[in-house]
């Protein structure tokens, strides 16, 4: 959090546990709950840092789950129910995965 304030970018991330395409379920859930984690973390943070209105950026959050339609579901919910500013999607995939899971409906916004 502090590198991305000090580079004074506009819009920055909270920490997230990144996946792989290979990852099985149990370890994306584990990732799902280390990010929920880190989301918090990174609030509390961003929070002090924005006291200096100067240098205002945007807090992302990042939904997790792998190509797993329920943890990403899950992930979605909790991650869209924190005060961030916009979201992002976490892993990585191949171009096919990416696309299926960007037509998965998350059913929380």
């Amino acid at each position: 959090m502090d590198l991305q304030r000090k580079i004074g970018a506009d819009i920055i991330f909270a920490f997230d546990h990144i996946t792989s395409p290979h990852d099985n379920f149990a370890y994306n859930k584990k990732a799902v709950e280390l990010t929920n984690k880190w989301a918090h973390i990174c609030l509390k943070e961003h929070a002090k840092n924005q006291k200096d209105k100067k240098n205002k950026q945007a807090l992302f959050g990042i939904v997790q789950g792998g190509i797993y339609p329920k943890l990403r579901q899950k992930s979605a919910k909790y991650i869209g129910s924190l005060p961030f500013e916009g979201f992002g999607i976490g892993g990585s995939y191949t171009k096919k995965q990416i696309s299926e899971i960007l037509k998965t409906p998350l059913g929380c916004w």
